[in-house]
């Protein structure tokens, strides 16, 4: 029943097509011959040319993908230098891989090509750099600061009995902050104000004036406190 519901969710029109950037114009047969490019190459390119994914069978509680969809839903993604939209995509958080479909089977896309994706109104990005491990980041504020988060799943089973295990799936995240070149995790509000040294006086007044509260919404006044950080130093 859970493979049927996602094969029952992808569609023809989930298939990839060119992304054109907000920025650029492009005339009217440049974007029909964009079309028919993106439109005829499918099963074809190297973007479906990933290792076959086999979905994770179903936990007693939560989920092993992001948002606990178990079916895949329209992203758009940056592959190779080219940017597509309507990929059918799931994101499978706890073997960190963004997995999407032919239409035969289930696929993974390689992680070094497939840089950029917008899925579930999340900005997530593939990357490798010193002071993190290799893997998708959900981009929270990206500036000349840097906010990410790190999605991760744990799994725990409880022994029921002899011939009953049961499997739950928790969620987990560990934000990071970027500060010149270097990324710095943290754990709290001091964390934060340690890394921003330099603006602490002013950043503890702006939590302050604004009523702001780390612990009510860490995420949020994670990107916020950046964001504020940021209109300091310009």
């Amino acid at each position: 029943m859970f493979f049927v519901l996602l094969a029952l969710f992808i569609t023809p029109s989930t298939y990839a097509q060119a992304l054109l950037p907000d920025t650029q114009v492009y005339s009217k047969n440049a974007t029909g011959v964009i079309d028919y490019y993106n439109e005829n190459i499918k099963g074809q390119t190297e973007l479906y040319n990933g290792p076959k994914y086999e979905i994770m069978p179903p936990a007693n509680k939560g989920t092993y993908y992001f948002g606990d969809n178990v079916y895949c839903t329209p992203a758009t993604v940056y592959f190779n230098g080219t940017w597509y939209k309507n990929l059918p995509v799931l994101y499978d958080v706890y073997h960190d891989q963004m997995i999407s479909y032919t239409g035969d089977n289930f696929f993974v896309l390689d992680k070094t090509k497939n840089t950029d994706i917008k899925l579930l109104d999340h900005h997530f990005k593939y990357l490798d750099q010193p002071g993190l491990n290799p893997g998708y980041f959900d981009v929270l504020y990206n500036g000349k600061s840097q906010a990410l988060a790190k999605r991760t799943k744990v799994v725990n089973e409880d022994i029921i009995s002899q011939r009953e295990v049961q499997t739950t799936v928790v969620d987990k995240t560990q934000l990071y902050l970027k500060k010149g070149n270097t990324f710095f995790p943290v754990t709290g509000k001091n964390s934060v104000l340690s890394i921003f040294s330099d603006r602490k006086k002013e950043i503890k007044q702006f939590l302050h004036d604004q009523k702001i509260d780390f612990n009510l919404d860490k995420e949020a006044a994670f990107i916020v406190i950046a964001r504020y950080y940021d209109q300091l130093n310009k």
